[in-house]
Parts: structure tokens; C-alpha cells; sequence
């Protein structure tokens, strides 16, 4: 499949540097290969966790949520159209980006941006139960 670069509408809810370097992740890719990216979320997730050993106020409870539905999510990636397929992958990525908007294993704020990126794709996805607190 090519890559093709998402847009967003000018509703996106993100804000602006956070949805700038989300859009620079979607990409469109073949089911295999998003699969692909399960392991890589649930080391981040672990990562956050064992960076919360030196840093008690890294949220590691947020990261293992966000990784739990992004798994869910991509294991239902088949099922989703081509434009909800890139928004999903654009939020793993985005997630397993430890230096995004917020250094997730140095800024007590860490997830929070992978959080909103998440909340923007369930939304998108209409998999509202899969939303994170923040």
C-alpha cells in the first residue's frame, strides 16, 4: 500500500505541535505490518513503568491504559476503513515516540499527550469505551 500522508479537518481537537507531529505518523499500512507495532507498545508501556522506579511521578498507570487500547485497537485493524486505519497508526506511533510533545519517561505530563492523541482516535474510531482519563 503507498504511504499516504492524513489530513486533518479543521475540527481536530489536538493541540496544534501535538497534532503536527500525530499527522507526520499516520500512514496507511498492510495489516501484518501494523500487528507489528503490538510489541512495541507494550514495551513502551513497560519502559514507562520501569522509568517510574527513578521518576515516582511518571504516570505508568496512563501508559499501560493507552497501551491496552491501542493493542485492542490494532487488533481490530482489518475491520477499519483506510482513513481510520492511518489515525490508528499515527497513535501508536505517537505513543511509542518516548520524546513527543511530552518526554513520556521524563515529564510527570509524559502521557498525557498520548493520551489526548488516543482520545482523538477512539472518538474518530467510535470506540469511545477504549478513552482514557486524564
Amino acid at each position: 500500500m503507498p504511504d499516504q500522508p492524513f489530513s486533518f479537518s479543521h475540527s481536530a481537537s489536538l493541540e496544534p505541535a501535538v497534532q503536527h507531529l500525530f499527522e507526520s505518523m499516520c500512514e496507511l499500512l498492510p495489516d501484518e505490518e501494523a500487528r507489528a507495532l503490538e510489541p512495541a507498545v507494550r514495551e513502551h508501556a513497560r519502559a514507562i513503568r520501569s522509568a517510574q522506579e527513578n521518576n515516582e511521578f511518571l504516570d505508568a498507570e496512563t501508559a499501560e491504559q493507552i497501551a491496552v487500547a491501542l493493542v485492542a485497537l490494532l487488533a481490530d485493524y482489518d475491520g477499519y476503513a483506510d482513513s481510520q486505519k492511518m489515525l490508528l497508526i499515527g497513535a501508536a506511533r505517537y505513543f511509542i515516540q518516548s520524546q513527543d510533545a511530552e518526554g513520556d519517561l521524563t515529564s510527570i505530563l509524559g502521557c498525557d499527550d498520548d493520551a489526548e492523541v488516543l482520545n482523538y482516535v477512539v472518538e474518530q474510531l467510535d470506540r469511545k469505551d477504549l478513552r482514557v482519563a486524564l
